[in-house]
């Protein structure tokens, strides 16, 4: 049976005890007190990168002795200094880019002047100021038979009616054109001398400064650039009809 003398001694560790178990695990656990009857209290032992706060000393020796080290593998060291926090970039929300400024489609007579109905004549697309693309031009819409001395059986440019339009392209319809214009290969056309070519009706695209055509007497040199040439016409006369 510990004796009277003892008693003191006893209480003090089992409050030290009670403390450091209170505390948890996570941050530095190790405490010192400012004073004790029992010497000076140490510093908290080391810790490992991942283990428990040291064991607190109790101060029972004369200069308190050093702080027990904790064991390795146990949960939560003392916590890192938050990282400094980055401020995010000013990321861009403008307008989505510009696929073109000017789009011309023109068709002209070859020996022949094969039209369809609704076919353009000649068109532009212009990206305005305000941040539309306006759409205008003039459409195919049947021979003038009117004129017999004239234009009987002869297909001419004097001998065609047309009709205007003036329209401003949706967002969907421009997204829609520059998806057909991106896959557009270039026109490399390898003329050849020897044969005789007539289209008939002679197209020609220009995208700004690039231009297109299907007026290639000779071989085409882009891989599935006719099929692709002739998607973004006929998109375009898909167009014009709009203007209601």
């Amino acid at each position: 049976m510990p004796s009277l003398r003892s008693k003191p001694f006893l209480m003090a560790t089992a409050v030290a005890i009670a403390e450091i178990v209170s505390v948890g695990c996570g941050g530095d656990t190790s405490r010192g007190q400012a004073e004790s009857s029992q010497g000076n209290v140490s510093t908290g032992g080391a810790q490992s990168s991942d283990g428990v706060g040291g064991a607190v000393s109790d101060g029972g020796q004369p200069n308190g002795g050093s702080g027990g080290r904790a064991s390795t593998g146990g949960r939560g060291g003392t916590a890192g200094s938050g990282g400094s926090i980055s401020e995010g970039g000013t990321g861009g929300m403008g307008p989505p880019p510009i696929p073109f400024d000017v789009l011309t489609l023109r068709r002209g007579p070859a020996a022949g002047y094969c039209l369809q109905p609704g076919d353009i004549l000649q068109a532009g697309i212009v990206y305005g100021e305000t941040g539309d693309y306006g759409m205008s031009g003039a459409v195919f819409r049947e021979w003038d038979e009117s004129r017999p001395d004239a234009c009987w059986g002869i297909e001419s440019p004097d001998c065609v009616i047309s009709e205007e339009f003036d329209l401003i392209l949706t967002a969907t319809r421009v997204a829609e054109l520059a998806a057909l214009l991106a896959v557009l290969p270039e026109d490399r056309c390898q003329l050849d001398e020897n044969m005789e070519c007539d289209p008939c009706v002679l197209t020609t695209l220009v995208v700004d400064r690039t231009a297109y055509s299907n007026d290639c007497c000779g071989t085409q040199l882009s891989a599935g650039y006719d099929e692709a040439f002739q998607t973004v016409v006929t998109f375009l006369d898909g167009l014009a009809p709009e203007a209601g």
